[in-house]
């Protein structure tokens, strides 16, 4: 049980070194850039009153919930129909980037493309293909299809 404590004492000095250290990157952070305390306070002291004022529960019983839930079915469905046809198409397009079907000089050429276009594909944000999407197409449950299945 010893070795059991010293690991455990080693992992709490290490955790400590950790949270001191960001302690100390944000005091250099706050003093680089001139944040002063006053500042930091009132800026916590609005974004609590902001929150305080978002959550307003009077009058609960009266919420359009039968509104939310169908929302929320409507957000489960976005979800569902982006994923379940992403995982079609990556199935069908994981052919064309797979290093033991695409031999050659031309297909080894045409895997690597796509594996990177992939790699591209996957590195932009949901939220960057939710604005292309909704641009293209306008707002509504098609663009968070379309956005689903870019980034998945």
């Amino acid at each position: 049980h010893k070795q059991l404590y010293q690991v455990q004492g080693r992992y709490l000095r290490y955790v400590g070194l950790v949270a001191l250290a960001c302690l100390l990157y944000y005091v250099w952070f706050f003093l680089q850039f001139g944040v002063s305390g006053e500042q930091l306070t009132t800026g916590l002291q609005q974004i609590g009153r902001y929150l305080a004022r978002m959550f307003v529960w009077h009058d609960f019983w009266n919420w359009p919930f039968g509104y939310y839930f169908t929302q929320i079915g409507v957000t489960l469905a976005i979800v569902f129909a982006g994923t379940l046809t992403a995982t079609v198409l990556a199935l069908l397009l994981s052919f064309f980037a797979a290093r033991n079907i695409m031999r050659g000089v031309v297909l080894g050429t045409l895997a690597l493309l796509m594996r990177r276009l992939f790699d591209v594909l996957r590195g932009i944000d949901m939220a960057i293909w939710g604005l292309i999407f909704v641009r293209a197409v306008g707002l509504g449950p098609l663009a968070g299809v379309l956005a689903i299945i870019m980034q998945d």
